[in-house]
């Protein structure tokens, strides 16, 4: 019976790991029937009880916590259920991955982990798909990148935010840190390399900002460390970073991606008290930002309450004519702003905590791949607001969970291991 809920168990984690680039909404069904089968468990139930001791367990749901707190002073109760509903699986993960941590069978992290790849690849070609051959049709290039090319599955951005991540993971096992596909052989790794090659396409082609600059720190350190620890020489270092920033370079000077950064870097430079009526990607941020400062410090200590956040920014853009954010009611795009706005100072310190704790918890267990993913998503909270809908809530949740919670996620081969594949 044990080896059965295993496999379950297993096969449950990898279709919800492929699920979360390609189509998030079917993972609730995966979600409740891992619960489920962590409940039938009985060999979890003292992990369960560890589980509820830990302080790493209350900072974790503490946005669950302030969601409910935040209901005594919420006006607009039904926007403020839907907020609970959406962070739920906050509360939920930390039992599936204590569950996981219980299961036996080999290679089960690296199994997942690989689903995950592969589900964004497959989003990939899906993508294509659909935009060549309406490149085909019209001639314009504007079909193969940012929207034009996502929305067959989800907005360029919350898609972005799976491609790096399976970027970071192909990445660390073409280091030989992690066991992606778990053969190790030759045509393996020419189809790593390949997927690899593809993703960054990819990533470059849905033109998110933040991913794409991420990408590049990451580069940078990543090949810093492999050649400081002697993975791979110097020369072919610098040649593989010479290529990919080529690359970068190449598609990022295509008209459509151009045209996105340049008119980010307009709107940087613009002053920030002009054009109210711009509806500038960039530009709609800085007056979501600047109205969210606004408001928190109005409601410094304890927020605005769960559900009230929508009707107090519209109310801020209203009354200083700032028509572009208006009509398009434009959220802070910073789960860090959100959170104070929401919450006050006390939930923005808890909202920390948890990324206190995260880097913590990879340092002490000297896990690179855990640093780099809490580095992603403290990069992903500062330009998203990641708890507004499940795509951002059940992508942290899930990864998170994994790390903090599954007691062999750790176990990863360390960056001091120097052993290639």
């Amino acid at each position: 019976m044990k080896r059965v809920l295993d496999q379950i168990e297993l096969f449950l984690i990898c279709v919800t790991a492929f699920m979360i680039p390609i189509h998030i909404k079917l993972t609730s069904l995966t979600i409740f029937t891992l619960v489920i089968v962590a409940l039938i468990k009985v060999e979890n139930y003292n992990k369960f009880l560890k589980l509820l001791k830990s302080p790493k367990f209350y900072i974790f749901i503490s946005p669950f916590i302030l969601s409910i707190t935040g209901l005594i002073h919420t006006d607009f109760m039904p926007e403020a259920k839907a907020q609970i509903e959406i962070v739920l699986s906050l509360l939920l993960f930390p039992f599936v991955f204590v569950s996981f941590s219980n299961n036996h069978i080999e290679n089960r992290k690296e199994i997942f982990l690989s689903f995950f790849v592969v589900s964004v690849l497959f989003a990939y070609f899906v993508c294509m798909s659909v935009a060549v051959p309406t490149y085909i049709r019209s001639g314009d290039t504007n079909s193969l990148f940012y929207s034009s090319l996502s929305t067959i599955i989800k907005g360029p951005h919350h898609l972005s935010y799976t491609v790096i991540f399976a970027i970071i993971l192909l990445a660390f096992s073409l280091a030989g840190k992690i066991d992606l596909f778990i053969r190790k052989n030759r045509q393996i790794k020419i189809i790593k390399y390949i997927t690899l090659f593809l993703l960054i396409i990819f990533l470059l082609q849905l033109t998110s900002k933040i991913t794409i600059l991420f990408f590049v720190l990451f580069s940078i350190a990543f090949f810093v460390y492999l050649i400081r620890t002697k993975i791979i020489n110097f020369r072919s270092g610098i040649l593989t970073f010479i290529s990919i920033t080529a690359l970068i370079i190449l598609v990022l000077s295509l008209p459509a991606p151009r045209a996105r950064f340049i008119v980010m870097y307009q709107a940087m430079i613009k002053d920030s008290d002009t054009d109210h009526q711009s509806h500038e990607s960039t530009r709609l941020r800085f007056a979501a930002i600047d109205a969210g400062y606004n408001i928190g410090k109005e409601n410094f200590w304890f927020g605005v309450g769960t559900g009230d956040l929508s009707t107090e920014m519209s109310n801020y853009y209203k009354e200083n004519n700032i028509q572009g954010a208006y009509i398009l009611n434009i959220s802070p795009h910073n789960q860090f702003l959100r959170t104070f706005v929401m919450y006050g100072f006390v939930g923005l310190l808890s909202l920390v905590a948890i990324f206190v704790m995260m880097l913590i918890q990879a340092y002490k267990n000297k896990n690179g791949l855990f640093l780099s993913w809490t580095l992603l998503v403290i990069a992903l909270f500062t330009v998203e607001d990641m708890f507004l809908i499940q795509d951002g809530v059940i992508y942290f949740a899930f990864f998170s969970s994994f790390f903090i919670f599954d007691n062999f996620s750790i176990k990863l081969k360390p960056l001091k291991d120097n052993n290639n594949e």
